[in-house]
């Protein structure tokens, strides 16, 4: 169903709700589903500067399943041109689209429930292993490991952890909130107030 089909149901059954409801309820709801409908797809940025990790570069994916199930996945590279991988990083949990609250962009709250680290290359393997990152001496080449809770050069993320952040949808492309990576971000519990307008995402 796609968002004008899902707009145009909501707006019959919106106009069946008893009067008390009003008209302010009603147009909540549409404005809800419209906007979940919009987010609810693939999303993929371009090769940029990871802001975390120095010397890294980033291509980033993310998945809004309409389970409200979603995946962050921060492919790194050790080039400007993203050809040279070396690790990736996905994110697994649950979002929640809260009450609109900036002007002309929507809140979202990020459940963390996993955060997952694969090393994509032999030199990376071994420098990860060297170095004891997420507390582990065990990667390998393609194999994922879970660092969930452990603390790792980047960070610490605690399984449901909330992410509070904003997001706009303009011309087809998707913004999130002013700061650095949504998965290791300062300050989690503080929502930024304006999209970062230098990082978009495509379908």
């Amino acid at each position: 169903m796609n968002t004008k089909t899902m707009v145009a149901l909501l707006t019959f059954i919106g106009g069946s709700l008893p009067a008390a409801c009003g008209k302010a309820k009603r147009e909540k709801i549409q404005k809800e589903a419209q906007t979940t409908m919009e987010l609810r797809n693939k999303w993929q940025g371009t090769c940029r500067p990871a802001p975390d990790l120095p010397e890294q570069f980033a291509i980033s994916q993310w998945d809004f399943g309409a389970d409200r199930g979603y995946t962050q996945r921060d492919m790194l590279h050790s080039d400007a041109n993203c050809q040279t991988k070396t690790f990736t990083r996905t994110t697994r949990g649950t979002y929640e689209l809260p009450n609109n609250r900036n002007q002309g962009t929507n809140d979202i709250d990020l459940m963390v429930k996993d955060l997952i680290i694969t090393p994509d290359s032999a030199d990376w393997v071994k420098k990860m292993n060297e170095g004891k990152d997420c507390q582990h001496t065990d990667w390998q080449a393609g194999v994922e490991q879970s660092v969930t809770g452990r603390d790792c050069p980047e960070g610490k993320i605690d399984r449901d952890t909330r992410i509070r952040d904003i997001y706009d949808i303009r011309d087809g492309k998707l913004y999130f909130g002013r700061r650095a990576f949504a998965v290791v971000g300062p300050a989690f519990d503080q929502r930024p107030t304006s999209v970062d307008t230098g990082t978009s995402y495509s379908q």
